[in-house]
């Protein structure tokens, strides 16, 4: 039995919870995080796995990442952390899948939160930078937040990739950067395997969680323990964060990962074929509307009373098994 450490128990009690008004309307759109696409969809019914790839799970992890920030700094972390659980509550159904050429959060920022409570309607100037990934922003606290967004995305886009997919380390070989340097040593290797089998062989999606925090947090010691932040002022620290993690995006993201979790896990292809449907028949602010009221998991049903047919509903629903298979690499693990 794995024991866990207290920094990956700390993670997943990440919660927004006190720091908007418990019975704002914000809290609910952000429960709706649960049920968007993250690093993959969240959408089948029928394979609760997929829970695991929500943008929730994501956020919840920035969240942790900004408060270890503030923690390093001896700076407060209340809002740091307001600005980590707004700046993705405005994204469609499937997220960047259904997004892409047919929606910018960023330019929607102040008409979407012109609607929301007076508590967190003046983030949206802020919100709009922070989605444009503009670094050094209007404040410390913005700045915090905003590398905490970046670092996560480095730290666990190859974890979900070799872990969530199942997916061999050699699959990355040839590429560099913090995130495939630290999972991609040897002994790291049974960890990787083990929380490949907790969703693949076992299908515990709570333990493997709970395994992922673990590598998650370990993975952010080892960054702070490379790049230490006492040797940097803050805003140059979160610049050089800035540049680490857009180098990775370029190098690794954009052509090794976002290829395999948009296309042959999430069906973005299908799913932009949906959103043109319908930008036929409902208009611009049709779908708009449409697509920032549903979730992952609802939107099909939703689809189908707007005229989509049965089939091209099907052609949206995702895989999980045999990414490995059809990249031409080993699995991590044999199921």
């Amino acid at each position: 039995m794995i024991s866990f450490s207290s920094e990956a128990y700390g993670l997943l009690d990440e919660t927004p919870v006190g720091l908007f008004s418990s019975e704002s309307e914000v809290l609910r759109r952000i429960e709706r995080l649960k049920r968007i696409t993250g690093f993959a969809t969240a959408y089948d019914q029928d394979d609760p796995r997929f829970c695991v790839f929500a943008r929730f799970d994501h956020v919840q992890r920035v969240a942790w990442v900004a408060r270890q920030f503030a923690e390093l700094m001896d700076a407060p972390a209340d809002e740091n952390l307001r600005y980590v659980w707004l700046h993705d509550i405005n994204r469609w159904a499937f997220s960047h899948n259904s997004e892409i050429g047919n929606y910018s959060q960023a330019d929607d920022i102040m008409r979407y939160f012109g609607e929301l409570p007076k508590e967190v309607a003046h983030f949206a100037p802020d919100l709009k930078l922070f989605n444009t990934k503009k670094m050094p922003g209007p404040s410390i606290a913005y700045d915090t937040a905003l590398a905490a967004d970046m670092l996560a995305g480095m730290l666990e886009d190859p974890l979900m990739l070799l872990g969530g997919l199942n997916v061999s380390p050699g699959f990355l070989a040839g590429t560099e950067g913090f995130g495939i340097d630290h999972y991609c040593d040897p002994e790291r290797i049974m960890a990787l395997k083990e929380l490949a089998k907790s969703l693949h062989s076992d299908g515990d999606v709570e333990r493997f969680r709970h395994l992922f925090a673990e590598q998650f947090t370990q993975a952010f010691k080892a960054f702070i323990e490379l790049y230490d932040v006492s040797d940097l002022k803050p805003t140059d620290y979160y610049r050089l964060i800035a540049d680490e993690t857009e180098a990775f995006k370029q190098a690794v993201l954009k052509p090794k990962i976002f290829p395999i979790n948009n296309e042959l896990v999430s069906r973005a292809s299908a799913i932009k074929e949906i959103v043109g449907d319908l930008k036929e028949s409902l208009g611009e602010v049709g779908v708009r509307e449409l697509m920032l009221e549903v979730d992952d998991r609802s939107a099909p049903e939703r689809f189908i009373t707007e005229g989509i047919s049965q089939a091209k509903i099907n052609a949206i629903k995702p895989r999980i098994k045999g990414i490995a298979a059809e990249l031409g690499v080993e699995s991590l693990i044999d199921i």
